[in-house]
């Protein structure tokens, strides 16, 4: 890992222990501690109506991630995740030298 690599997973570190960190478990796997970033609640006009529509994102420190996520990120994109209590589906995983943002979106959501 680079400088900067090593100084951002230390704040990492850091602001999970300050904000706290929430598991995030995908398709029954192993929980890992995530910081559960932005919430977004949206309505939508789709055929006739309003349909409701949530997504969340959790970030995750790479060596979390590798460790209880082996497979290629893409193996994990449909699947049903846990968060917060709920159940969400995961849309889309970006990784990074540092961390992982994983973006959870409501299970309702056509595919």
């Amino acid at each position: 890992m680079s400088i900067l690599t090593d100084f951002a997973a230390a704040q990492f570190e850091q602001a999970r222990t300050v904000i706290g960190g929430e598991d995030l478990v995908i398709d029954g796997g192993t929980a890992v501690s995530a910081i559960l970033a932005e919430a977004d609640n949206s309505r939508e006009f789709n055929g006739g109506g309003f349909d409701r529509d949530q997504s969340l994102s959790a970030v995750v420190s790479i060596t979390d991630w590798q460790a209880a996520y082996a497979s290629a990120d893409k193996a994990y994109l449909g699947k049903d995740a846990t968060a917060r209590g709920r159940v969400w589906r995961v849309g889309s995983i970006r990784s990074g030298q540092a961390f992982v943002t994983v973006s959870l979106e409501s299970p309702r959501k056509a595919k």
